[in-house]
């Protein structure tokens, strides 16, 4: 494998889309497995992909959900189209090495990246159907209320005022009336963001974005916006629904990107940290964790 930097790839590839699209580029649906989850998978393990890997896959474009290395799909007795490009994915690699000090094992980890092709690309391969999920009323989903309701430590959700925001002090989640948004996507996509912001809360796990106080447009007020969105796309397509790309404001848009550009492994941070956060309103880990 070549020697190049991951950080700085991935991040150029995320820059490059928001200067393109100007929009939230990675809420970009795949259709529904049979579980009911739109997460994006690997057609040879069956295994979700997660963390960074989701936005990745996302700014692809593609429907399927399914995606292949290139020895899996020959493997498959499939083919990768001609002229068919594939996608960076990034995976992380381990390796132990003796402090010269202490003289303790220590372990470190390492961003690499391999490519991946959609089975869009491919030809000679059996893909299992999805199907494509739309819901226009407001109404309850039942895939969502489960991932609402097992979110264990789930700070009291109001709908007081209209406006949505997750206050730390009170450690409550503010949202506007349900039938005042244009559907359930909508609705819950925006739960799941404050949902993700409170994770970061000091009792839980103690993010600097939320725990302190940060001035809007600062770096850290950004990687804690992206965080919060990143996870509510995890979720959302943990529970199967649709999300529109919709127009995000200019000078919101160009805050992400001067923070982007001024540290290269933002986005990868941010992708771990929404992952975290993901994996703490699931239940399935939840230590308290500075960062």
């Amino acid at each position: 494998m070549e020697n190049i930097n991951v950080y700085q790839m991935v991040t150029d590839r995320v820059v490059k889309a928001l200067e393109t699209e100007k929009t939230l580029v990675w809420r970009k649906p795949w259709r529904t497995t049979s579980d009911g989850s739109s997460l994006p998978r690997n057609l040879a393990t069956k295994k979700p992909y997660n963390g960074i890997n989701i936005l990745l896959l996302a700014m692809s474009g593609f429907q399927s959900p399914w995606w292949l290395s290139f020895k899996q799909v020959k493997t498959l007795g499939g083919t990768i189209r001609a002229g068919e490009k594939g996608t960076p994915i990034v995976f992380w690699s381990f390796v132990e090495k003796e402090n010269s000090e202490t003289k303790k094992i220590e372990k470190f980890c390492f961003a690499k990246y391999y490519t991946v092709f959609n089975s869009e690309q491919c030809e000679g391969i059996e893909v299992p159907a999805v199907e494509k999920k739309t819901v226009s009323e407001v109404e309850k989903l039942e895939n969502c209320e489960k991932i609402v309701a097992g979110f264990k430590d789930c700070p009291k959700i109001q709908e007081k005022e209209q406006q949505a925001y997750y206050n730390p002090i009170s450690d409550i989640i503010n949202m506007p009336k349900r039938n005042s948004f244009e559907g359930s996507e909508e609705y819950y996509s925006v739960l799941y963001h404050e949902m993700i912001h409170s994770c970061g809360h000091s009792l839980r796990l103690n993010r600097k974005g939320v725990a302190e106080r940060n001035f809007f447009a600062s770096e850290e007020y950004s990687k804690e916006e992206l965080i919060a969105e990143l996870g509510s796309t995890f979720l959302a397509t943990m529970s199967g629904i649709e999300l529109e790309t919709k127009d995000n404001s200019v000078a919101y848009i160009q805050g992400w990107i001067k923070a982007l550009k001024g540290n290269s492994r933002l986005i990868i941070d941010a992708a771990a940290a929404a992952q975290k956060s993901v994996d703490y309103v699931l239940g399935l880990k939840g230590t308290k964790e500075s960062n």
